[in-house]
């Protein structure tokens, strides 16, 4: 097989897509394939240091270098696109049609809620669409018959550790790792926590970056004493190797796709309790290698049956590792290859998005916000909120938190973006009015 380039286009690089990434181009080492990474801001430290390392080229702020930008993405063999709405990538987008490139694009969000929706166009952009998780499929939004849909789940390396009867801690220590913010996590995480009523319980909750409000909460609920509120670690293996059981209940409207840490909990051995927000009925077999409740109510007694009945969590602990080995497999990332091969048999051909008519006399941020919410019942709210009328106000009851973040695809965020643009300033101004629901 003669030599593949792969250029990787993303908004930014670190964090969980980093590692992804990395774990895919070194596992595909020993096939003849050089890996760039373009960022159209920029690329963490550790990641350049990673790339430095593993001789993988870079270009950071590639927005601001469309020239160079439009020549690597030419020369490239396949231009990996790896997808969230990001208001620069939504940019890029629709301003990337001059160099033909082959491509497939990587949802590394599952696409069913704002402010992290699919939309229509999306599927046409590019020459193949990988979705990171099954549930993805469930999306009304992907055309039927027309888009060539793949499903790439998303990972990277996990590991799996030896089983013990060593006891991990005094007590019951139930851990949460990862986004620490009511746009992922579960927004009533602390009561479901208090509502399992267990006795001699520590529940230790790593990650940010909203690790103080989750602390204050919890102060104010009179129940430190229950938790170890750490915020970000960089040791995650070693916080598994304290942990009974893996509590890791999800906001409903959460936007994450293949849950690494959920592997990673799994492949040492803990047992993870979660609720069914779609996902997760991809990772864990219920009532095998992990328990996924279907209310708030049942994860709660779920966390309290397994605290009390240690000969269980052991049987399921074993099943949790062998579940996360099969998962973690060689052949998802031999797929990969695969996949590039097949594109090679493609022709190259220029990739444009093409925004609706009906954003023609919008600002450019916008028509670029309103072009990614198309399919959600934002649209609608974005639209009468630009013509100031009431009906904004009486589509929603209340802001969900998610859409008052400042990252994340929000109207917050394509403003920082875009501080100029009237459009966003007014629907952010809109927004600002409504009350959060917590």
């Amino acid at each position: 097989m003669a030599a593949i380039n792969v250029v990787h286009l993303a908004p930014h690089y670190g964090g969980g897509v980093g590692s992804v990434i990395r774990s895919l181009i070194e596992k595909q080492t020993e096939y003849k394939i050089s890996h760039e990474l373009v960022a159209l801001e920029s690329i963490n430290s550790p990641m350049l240091t990673w790339c430095e390392n593993h001789y993988v080229a870079t270009l950071q702020h590639g927005l601001e270098q469309s020239s160079k930008l439009s020549a690597r993405l030419a020369e490239a063999d396949i231009v990996h696109i790896h997808w969230w709405n990001h208001p620069l990538l939504m940019q890029w987008m629709v301003s990337c049609s001059a160099s033909p490139f082959r491509s497939v694009l990587w949802t590394h969000v599952n696409g069913m809620h704002a402010p992290q929706a699919f939309f229509k166009e999306l599927f046409s952009f590019s020459d193949i669409t990988a979705l990171a998780t099954p549930f993805s499929l469930e999306s009304l939004v992907i055309p039927q018959g027309g888009a060539d849909v793949r499903v790439m789940q998303s990972m990277s390396e996990v590991t799996i550790s030896p089983q013990s009867d060593v006891k991990r801690s005094e007590g019951v220590n139930i851990g949460y790792i990862g986004t620490v913010d009511y746009i992922k996590m579960h927004p009533q995480f602390i009561r479901l926590c208090l509502d399992a009523k267990i006795n001699d319980v520590r529940f230790t909750v790593c990650g940010g970056p909203y690790e103080k409000l989750v602390r204050q909460q919890i102060a104010e609920l009179g129940a430190e004493a229950s938790f170890d509120i750490r915020g970000p670690v960089n040791n995650v293996s070693e916080v598994l190797s304290e942990l009974d059981l893996f509590g890791y209940p999800l906001n409903p409207k959460h936007y994450g796709s293949g849950e690494q840490v959920l592997l990673e909990a799994m492949g040492a051995g803990v047992v993870p309790v979660v609720l069914d927000t779609g996902c997760e009925r991809f990772i864990i077999h219920d009532g095998k290698d992990g328990i996924i409740a279907s209310s708030c109510e049942e994860y709660s007694q779920a966390l309290n049956y397994l605290a009390n009945n240690p000969a269980l969590r052991r049987t399921m602990s074993l099943a949790a590792r062998q579940r996360a080995k099969f998962l973690s497999q060689e052949k998802y990332w031999e797929a990969w290859l695969q996949l590039y091969e097949e594109l090679l048999t493609r022709s190259k051909r220029v990739h444009h998005l093409k925004l609706s008519k009906s954003y023609n006399s919008l600002t450019q941020g916008g028509a670029l916000l309103l072009q990614a919410y198309q399919d959600t019942s934002f649209d609608s709210v974005f639209m009468n909120a630009l013509a100031d009328l009431a009906e904004s106000n009486q589509l929603i009851d209340s802001v969900p938190w998610s859409m008052q973040s400042a990252t994340r695809g929000t109207p917050k965020h394509y403003l920082s973006y875009f501080p100029e643009d009237k459009d966003l300033s007014r629907i952010c101004k809109k927004f600002a009015a409504f009350k959060v629901l917590e």
